[in-house]
């Protein structure tokens, strides 16, 4: 009689194990989706990174200029700037954005091409060098009129040999 409830009791415990299904999920407990059901790892564990936020002595400059009046030589409408922040520097080893501003708070990143009417498009870009930075405008199909007063923004991020090493995580990102 023992015999046979041992053998009864093994055919029991053998079926419950047989039937308890694997749960996937994250079983690393210091992971943001981690799972106390989880049976078995499937790799999707993940941590929060805080974002780096650069020191206010950081290499960056950055400038708000509004132009009113555009120089025009067909069929480009431009503008030049004095900028003593292009240093050599920024031109070998750094980075410059030009966003035009586009909304209130909204500024687009140069070069931007708008499309204000299926048969034709405008392209704002930018070029620069040491001491200087132009923007222009120019239409597909070379008949810009009249661009009116455009409101830009300049960031200069200066030579990636100068900055800590926290600034050279932010930008690598």
């Amino acid at each position: 009689m023992k015999r046979l409830a041992l053998i009864a009791m093994s055919v029991m415990t053998l079926a419950v194990v047989s039937c308890k299904k694997e749960i996937y999920g994250c079983k690393d407990s210091s992971a943001e989706n981690y799972s106390k059901f989880a049976t078995t790892d499937d790799g999707s564990c993940y941590h929060y990174v805080a974002p780096v936020i650069p020191a206010q002595d950081a290499n960056i400059e950055s400038s708000i200029f509004t132009v009113a009046t555009w120089n025009f030589n067909s069929p480009v409408y431009f503008k030049d700037f004095t900028y003593g922040e292009l240093t050599q520097d920024v031109v070998n080893d750094g980075a410059v954005f030009i966003y035009l501003q586009t909304g209130s708070d909204i500024y687009s990143q140069l070069p931007l091409t708008v499309y204000p009417d299926p048969s034709w498009s405008t392209t704002i870009s930018f070029e620069y060098g040491v001491n200087y930075f132009e923007v222009a405008y120019i239409d597909s199909d070379f008949a810009t009129t009249n661009i009116g007063a455009q409101t830009f923004k300049i960031v200069v991020i200066k030579n990636v040999g100068m900055m800590t090493n926290n600034e050279r995580e932010i930008y690598n990102m």
